[in-house]
């Protein structure tokens, strides 16, 4: 009977430990662990009513500002230093960006079902800068408004966040649609907000103090060089900066040496010279070549959203026609991208 009973306890141990074991390999594969991240969950795809009106939300309004993610630039920016968001360190390092909301450790889930505050609250203290631990962190599609948040000490820094690798908690949106849905009163077309930490290969971070012998984008008003192919060589140097080491495709360079070479343009007054879309397919030969761009008629987002927002400067409404341009003739080439 003894040995009956070890056999019996033997396998009932065995059967738990494997159940143990499959709960946590289908919690990692789930939650796409990564070392250094924070656990996420699925957010819902469609609240229910009574969580819309806890927000003040119409599912129309809800729907419209959902469908508002669809314009969201592929690549945004962030400027911070060792004095942004109060001096503290925890929320913003190179493992990434953490508001306020989640220093406690409150595990993300949506924007919708924030607590504390309502949600149009959260946001409008956020965008008036008032002091409340807020789930957001604010990101703009201008590089130069990020270095002007940014500064000039040596703790400054510019954040990169890819829009396309973003972890399933992770939303954004466009402060003018967020006042479009009745949040909240205040919007600026160059800022967007970020729910949940960012954290992951969508994150990457460079030192200003980098860009010193790169480029001259050290200064948000640099010297224009007058030879174009100076101003791309100088783009491309400063773009390498952008792309992790992690990162081995070229998307990222392709587009922050368009960028910076638009932004260099910027301060002509002959901004759609022809000869920086040559100069930049001959010096973006190689990454034209390796990149892998989604089908034409696909919604995926390719090197860039033609539907950003390009009002800040008209550099964006130069970059983004110049890598529509780009990314017609990669696919012209039959290569990977068609």
């Amino acid at each position: 009977m003894n040995a009956f009973a070890f056999i019996v306890n033997s396998i009932l141990l065995g059967f738990i430990l494997g159940y143990l074991l499959f709960l946590i390999i289908s919690a990692m594969s789930s939650g796409k662990m990564v070392k250094g991240e924070l656990k996420s969950s699925q957010p819902p795809t469609e609240p229910s009513r009574i969580l819309l009106a806890r927000n003040g939300l119409s599912r129309e309004q809800w729907r419209n500002l959902e469908a508002s993610r669809d314009n969201i630039p592929r690549f945004l920016f962030r400027g911070f230093s060792a004095r942004s968001s109060g001096g503290d360190p925890r929320l913003n390092s190179k493992d990434g960006i953490v508001p306020h909301y989640s220093l406690d450790g409150t595990q993300p889930t949506s924007m919708y079902h924030v607590r504390r505050l309502a949600l149009g609250e959260f946001v409008t203290h956020h965008l008036y800068g008032t002091p409340v631990s807020t789930p957001f962190s604010s990101w703009t599609q201008s590089i130069t408004v990020a270095m002007n948040f940014a500064g000039s000490d040596h703790s400054a820094h510019i954040a990169i966040l890819d829009t396309t690798l973003l972890a399933p908690h992770v939303s954004i949106y466009h402060t003018p649609s967020l006042k479009s849905a009745g949040l909240t009163g205040a919007s600026y077309k160059e800022e967007y907000l970020a729910y949940g930490p960012i954290n992951g290969p969508a994150f990457h971070y460079v030192p200003c103090e980098d860009f010193v012998g790169t480029s001259l984008m050290r200064s948000p008003y640099p010297i224009v060089p007058k030879d174009i192919e100076d101003r791309v060589i100088r783009a491309k140097k400063t773009a390498r900066l952008f792309r992790p080491s992690s990162d081995k495709r070229p998307d990222i360079v392709i587009v922050m040496t368009t960028y910076l070479s638009c932004l260099l343009f910027g301060y002509l007054a002959n901004i759609h010279n022809p000869n920086l879309l040559k100069s930049l397919t001959v010096h973006l030969e190689k990454e034209m070549k390796a990149v892998k761009l989604p089908p034409a008629t696909s919604d995926v987002v390719g090197l860039v959203n033609p539907k950003m927002d390009t009002s800040p400067g008209g550099e964006l409404e130069h970059m983004v026609l110049l890598l529509q341009e780009i990314e017609k003739k990669v696919r012209s080439l039959g290569g990977r991208g068609k």
